[in-house]
């Protein structure tokens, strides 16, 4: 992105008539999504309390706006690498220009969240069992996956009471300032949630929805409607609803149409402020497990909702990043979008089917069944899975490799712990900071500090000391502008200016750290003068706070965020004084690479996969041990499943990642087989290029070696309809239990060799097979049926017992046929195939199968 400042008078191209004496920045918008409500309400909480007048420009669509309306913003259209210009003007124009383009080059860039892509129905395919049935069901687009099961229902439009005037005077009322005070009114509620605000995408939407209550727009709008066409504050706040609402569909920007949502529900809590709760029409509450069909739906009607019984959300017209959208995610609501031909719904039960992207409305027997079994293998997968959350994560060999979780708020913390985490690896205490208009208390910090450590119940928290500057400024703290922010003064580099500020948080987390297993870690340490300095600050507050008779840990451990080269070669030095150290692969990948990490022009050096990255990952971690040093990883890499090998290898103690990736993080370490993992290393730093890395990784299989047959692959006497079911149930079973994470893949590939001739043998056998990567491991599996099954077309001897072979594509090309060639001679013999069918004990099986067939793992 780049920034210019200089003189209005030397305008170059832009087209508008600015004020001669008038400051100004040139830049390229550097939002992949544009500047819709939440970057726009991040600009217009910057420009709040500045001086100037502040207007944006864009040059692409000859639009201007005020930079202190977020509805301005929006209706400009901002789109990404849009030409745009912002004029500063006012007494403090030189100061607040500067304070602008740090801004603008520093935080504008990261006032948005990516989006994650939504899930299409890849080619509208239904599963086999689905396939060739006559059922209601209708397709859309996944943006929130899950299954969930509910009756439907219609979620209208919310509306204004009949019993609200729209029109005519109101003796003894002024309407403009009833409206005026309303809108104070709500500004003024938002502050107010703001400060109980518990997760960062929670204070995001109440900021852009604060932003849109206080914007100037509103009210000019109100008084424009009112004057022109006569009408009430109701009439006038529905018809300024409408207005803006259309100009953003207008854009024909999808992203910008979206946020109409939340100038709705903006004016929907205007019109409960000024009329009550009976001013507005609303659906019918929820009274069961329900799936809700709506066109839209605002964020504020979804928090209405009794999330007890809301089970699902279909949207018919609605985009894939909407708040509301961004919202369920949040709370794991099932979501399907732009589900097309549903028309008039009636309260029936059905099925959001979030992995095909699929609404079930009809159903028979076999769609039934089919459910059935996806919820079976759901619910066992999901059992499975939390009954490794109270184990530790062991690798082979014995080493124990610890999963924690990264949390911004104390609330996350009980999820963390369901899932399995070992401990927290990173709290971030920034959250603490924001959205305020000064500095926590040391007793608000305690408060909150002692919340995740109680919830840790002995558990290792280690909390991270106020990490600011660079891309995350503190509007308060009034930090000086710097050309280059992340090589100027952040994180540690502060604290020394902010010396009171930091002896607080020393004192809060020190007088938390009675309370638990409490670790203080400082970021951005790059010299053992900095490390000393930290030191003798902790040891002053420690020693303050006994003498005041207040109860501290006698020894808290203090560990560093290893975030720069300098840091990572001075570990010999650092670990005098630091009792542990934290890799943050975020901050050392862009100083490692000299690369801007917001920077699209140079995105492709910023790569996990560099083999010299790597290199260095392994020299720090066998530094630290050396000194005998505690070291985790926290940050992108550490979340990241395709290098949780590379990192197990390199000798890594913890990694910290997201709540939810915790319990499937868990389970891919606990199936590593340590030989393979040091292999995977040592040729991924042979490597010469990320590319090289990227496809070694993609090949690689590191599960550990598990036995080709073990009891879990033995399911006796079930009931299945047809040969359909049971090849499902199969894969199902492979999914299960970690011998796949494509069942569907393992199952079409079964399907196309039973395709080109069929695998029944005399007898009541079948023996259906395969060779697919996208088994993990190889696999025989034995479904001895209750009622045999056709297993052709033909008036053949039905099926009782199945026997699977799932062979990896990449291994030896004749492991597969060598196992089939034994099974098919001894499907010959009568005592086998008589103990197939009549033993009832599924160890005694494996057994007889694995001496019989003389199987290795």
């Amino acid at each position: 992105m780049v920034i210019s400042s200089r003189l209005v008078t030397d305008t170059l191209s832009i087209q508008f008539p600015l004020s001669v004496m008038a400051l100004f920045l040139h830049f390229t918008c550097p939002l992949k999504n544009g500047i819709h409500a939440r970057p726009a309400s991040v600009i217009e909480e910057f420009t709040h309390n500045l001086t100037s007048t502040i207007t944006l420009y864009n040059n692409r669509t000859g639009t201007q706006a005020n930079a202190r309306s977020v509805l301005d913003m929006v209706a400009a259209d901002v789109r990404f690498a849009d030409a745009c210009v912002i004029e500063v003007s006012g007494a403090d124009e030189v100061g607040d220009k500067d304070r602008l383009q740090q801004f603008i080059g520093n935080e504008l860039p990261s006032s948005d969240e990516s989006v994650a892509a939504p899930i299409t129905a890849q080619d509208q395919v239904l599963p086999r069992m689905l396939r060739n049935l006559e059922f209601t069901h209708f397709w859309g687009t996944v943006v929130v996956p899950g299954l969930a099961r509910g009756k439907l229902v219609q979620w209208g439009v919310l509306g204004v009471s009949p019993t609200i005037p729209l029109h005519g005077e109101r003796p003894g009322i002024d309407e403009v300032a009833l409206v005026q005070t309303g809108l104070e009114r709500l500004a003024a509620e938002y502050d107010d949630r703001l400060k109980h605000s518990h997760t960062a995408l929670e204070t995001a939407l109440l900021k852009a929805q604060r932003a849109v209550a206080r914007d100037p727009a509103i009210p000019s709008r109100v008084r424009q409607e009112m004057k022109t066409h006569g009408y009430t504050a109701a009439g006038a706040i529905c018809a300024t609803e409408q207005f803006i609402s259309q100009q953003l569909l207008a854009t024909g920007n999808p992203l910008l149409a979206e946020r109409a949502l939340d100038v709705r529900d903006v004016c929907l809590s205007l019109l409960k402020i000024l009329y009550g709760e009976s001013a507005i029409t609303t659906a019918a509450a929820l009274t069961e497990d329900s799936l809700v069909v709506a066109e839209t739906l605002t964020p504020g009607q979804l928090l209405g909702m009794d999330r007890s019984y809301l089970k699902g959300l279909i949207l018919t017209h609605a985009g894939t990043t909407s708040h509301t959208v961004i919202l369920a995610r949040s709370f794991g609501i099932p979501t399907l979008v732009q589900v097309k031909g549903i028309g008039a719904i009636s309260p029936v039960t059905a099925i959001l089917d979030g992995e095909l992207g699929l609404l079930v409305t009809g159903f028979n027997d076999t769609v039934n069944r089919y459910y059935a079994m996806e919820w079976s293998r759901r619910e066992q997968y999901n059992a499975r899975i939390a009954g490794l959350a109270t184990k530790p994560c062991t690798s082979a060999g014995g080493r124990v490799f610890e999963i924690a979780a990264t949390l911004g708020t104390a609330a996350e913390g009980t999820a963390a712990f369901d899932g399995g985490a070992a401990g927290i690896g990173l709290f971030r205490t920034e959250m603490i900071f924001m959205g305020r208009a000064a500095a926590p208390t040391e007793d608000e910090q305690y408060e909150e500090y002692s919340k995740v450590v109680t919830a840790a119940q002995g558990k290792p928290v280690i909390i991270r000391t106020l990490d600011i500057g660079g891309d995350k400024p503190l509007e308060y703290l009034q930090l000086l502008a710097e050309e280059n922010p992340f090589l100027g003064c952040r994180a540690i580099r502060l604290y020394g200016k902010l010396e009171m500020l930091f002896r607080t948080q020393i004192r809060a987390l020190l007088r938390a750290s009675c309370l638990g297993n409490l670790k203080i870690m400082i970021p951005m340490v790059c010299t053992t003068a900095e490390a000393q300095w930290v030191r003798q600050i902790i040891t002053e507050e420690q020693g303050k706070l006994s003498a005041e008779g207040i109860a501290t840990h006698p020894c808290v451990p203090v560990g560093a965020m290893i975030e720069t080269p300098a840091a990572a070669f001075a570990i010999k030095g650092l670990s005098k004084y630091f009792d542990f150290f934290s890799i943050g692969t975020n901050d050392l990948l862009q100083y490692f690479m000299a690369t801007d990490r917001a920077n699209a022009s140079v995105a492709h050096l910023y790569n996990l996969s560099e083999p010299g990255f790597l290199r260095l990952l392994q020299q720090l971690i066998n530094e630290a041990h050396k000194h005998q040093r505690w070291i985790g990883m926290c940050g992108e890499m550490a979340g990241q499943i395709q290098y949780l090998p590379l990192l197990m290898a390199m000798g890594l103690d913890e990694v910290s990642v997201p709540c939810s990736v915790v319990p499937q993080i868990r389970d891919r370490a606990s199936a590593c087989d340590m030989q393979a993992c040091e292999a995977l290393l040592a040729s991924a730093l042979a490597c010469d290029s990320a590319n090289e890395v990227c496809s070694l990784l993609q090949a690689a299989n590191t599960q550990l070696p598990q036995p080709i047959l073990a009891p879990a692959q033995v399911i006796l006497d079930v009931s299945l309809s047809n040969k359909t079911e049971v090849l499902k149930q199969l894969c199902d079973t492979l999914f299960i239990h970690g011998r796949t994470v494509q069942p569907r893949a393992v199952e079409e590939a079964l399907w196309q060799r039973e395709s080109t001739y069929s695998t029944a043998f005399a007898g009541g056998f079948a023996i259906p097979h395969c060779k697919s990567d996208a088994v993990t491991t190889n696999t025989l599996m034995v479904l001895r049926l209750k009622e045999p099954v056709s297993w052709t077309s033909d008036a053949s001897e039905p099926v009782r017992v199945v026997i699977l072979l799932a062979m990896r594509e990449s291994d030896s090309a004749h492991a597969h046929m060598k196992v089939f060639a034994k099974l098919a001679r001894k499907l010959m013999h009568d005592e086998f195939r008589e103990y197939l069918t009549t033993e009832s004990n599924p160890n005694l099986l494996c057994d007889f199968l694995r001496e019989t067939l003389d199987l290795t793992a």
